[in-house]
């Protein structure tokens, strides 16, 4: 199953990171993106697959109008609801970690392999990025 799985997955490329197998690859992206909100601890897939279960069950059943009333859409309790806060908190995080990615990019590109030289980083810094994109998220 994982060689399946791993077939069909486009590798992602991270700098310095070793090349994984399709089946390594697989079975991180079953730990950590399908279902991401259950958690796997050393590749121990058993409570995600419990929580699979669950729900295969619940549509099963509501397919066969067994349950009557299998959620209510309406009900406040039943809808995840996420705070201007908490939604700003996830932009700026995105925003910070896209800085933090292009800094690095222009300081690998700028800083010769064998020895470490002098490098301002100050001088590379687009201070108005992460300020554009809040403002850009704001006001659309």
């Amino acid at each position: 199953g994982l060689k399946f799985i791993g077939s069909k997955i486009r590798q992602r490329r991270m700098w310095g990171s070793v090349k994984k197998s399709p089946t390594d690859e697989a079975r991180d992206l079953l730990a950590g993106t399908v279902l991401a909100h259950v958690p796997v601890h050393k590749f121990n897939f058993r409570i995600k697959c419990i929580y699979l279960a669950l729900m295969v069950r619940r549509v099963i059943l509501a397919q066969g109008d067994a349950v009557k009333h299998v959620d209510d859409r309406d009900y406040y309790g039943n809808k995840r609801l996420e705070l201007a806060g908490q939604l700003l908190a996830l932009l700026f995080e995105d925003l910070f970690k896209k800085f933090n990615a292009e800094l690095k990019k222009i300081a690998d590109q700028c800083i010769p392999k064998p020895r470490a030289a002098q490098f301002d980083i100050v001088k590379h810094m687009r201070q108005d990025q992460i300020t554009n994109g809040l403002i850009n998220a704001i006001s659309t």
